[in-house]
């Protein structure tokens, strides 16, 4: 069954009805009243059209909440793994060579501290550009969406957070040789990289519309649940032993295989606008069925921008710009508490 390229082309009856799905809800209305909704399979050229509905929403279900896990906000549990790259040197040619020498010395849970002011600083402006990067580049991802689509989205995500895990194997492996250089690009990197997985599994609840209500609060369950990775991290590198090298070359083959996994389920952008053309012309035939609908319910909604602007334009918009600075500035004071709250308990006389 190839996929609509326009949206004027009209299925026929018999069409409609071998590409839908129906069901029947009842609204929550006061009337009580049952409407049925005709809600469109994939197209036939979704990859996983061969095996059965039942599984492919399962897989959608689990792949939209693993992937969201394991590359969405990596960075928000940045204070797990302040231990391992203090242990691993990252910074420390910032430190005086006295100082520098004296926290090579180290050893056991000494080297899990901060050599110098100079290395503390630079971790917590890494960490703050970190969470600026996840925050404020969810508004670009929103406008890709709906102009290039959820695989492009995703694909973009994969390419940074790669990107980013793998230097960050690199500097791990150099250990206090490595440049300021990688520690500055890797996680900003793997920062940018998590709205982009985030947006592309909410688009699972436009694939599969009766799964909606469960695929979006999974995907921000999620979201927030991925700041447990670096702690995962750190029980890695200080229970069993394993260097920070290793552990960013495991998670970059983990994030190659889901991210790639729920690449495969997702549509292209022609696939979404083929689907949306049949669910259309599936409601609009079904209303022309029943008793006539009145002018205004029907009604095209008002275009909020132009098709002409570029991505530019709609970023520049006043309400982008105030979003953007909302979600930056609303981490500093996550930043200022994770700094301060472990320094005022350790001032404090014991009980």
């Amino acid at each position: 069954c190839a996929v609509r390229e326009a949206l004027a082309i009209r299925p026929g009856r018999q069409d409609i009805k071998a590409m839908s799905v129906r069901t029947s809800r009842r609204s929550a209305g006061l009337l009580g009243s049952e409407y049925e909704v005709s809600i469109a399979a994939p197209p036939a050229s979704h990859c996983c059209t061969g095996i059965s509905a039942f599984r492919r929403q399962v897989a959608s279900c689990t792949l939209a909440g693993l992937s969201v896990f394991t590359l969405g906000g990596l960075c928000f549990g940045f204070d797990s793994v302040y231990p391992v790259l203090y242990s691993s040197g990252a910074f420390l040619d910032l430190c005086a060579a006295d100082e520098a020498a004296a926290c090579a010395a180290r050893s056991g849970e000494e080297r899990q501290r901060s050599c110098c002011k100079a290395q503390a600083s630079s971790f917590v402006s890494l960490s703050s550009v970190s969470l600026f990067a996840a925050d404020g580049v969810m508004v670009a991802y929103g406008e890709l969406m709906d102009r290039r689509g959820a695989r492009w989205c995703i694909s973009i995500a994969l390419c940074l957070v790669c990107t980013g895990l793998a230097l960050l194997s690199i500097a791990g492996s150099l250990g206090a040789s490595s440049p300021a250089a990688l520690w500055w690009i890797a996680f900003p990197l793997i920062g940018l990289a998590g709205p982009g997985v985030f947006m592309a599994a909410l688009s699972f609840g436009e694939l599969f519309p009766n799964l909606e209500s469960v695929i979006a609060p999974l995907a921000a369950s999620m979201f927030d649940g991925s700041a447990f990775v670096f702690l995962l991290w750190k029980l890695l590198f200080l229970r069993a032993g394993l260097p920070l090298s290793a552990i960013a070359a495991a998670w970059l083959f983990l994030s190659v295989l889901v991210g790639g996994s729920t690449w495969s389920l997702l549509l292209s952008k022609r696939q979404t606008e083929g689907m949306r053309a049949e669910r259309e012309a599936s409601f609009a035939e079904r209303v022309d069925e029943r008793a006539p609908v009145s002018e205004p319910a029907l009604r095209a909604a008002v275009v909020w921008h132009s098709e002409g602007d570029g991505l530019r334009q709609l970023l520049c918009r006043t309400d982008s710009l105030l979003l953007l600075l909302f979600m930056c500035t609303a981490n500093l004071n996550q930043t200022l508490y994770l700094e301060t709250l472990p320094r005022t308990l350790r001032a404090r006389p014991p009980a």
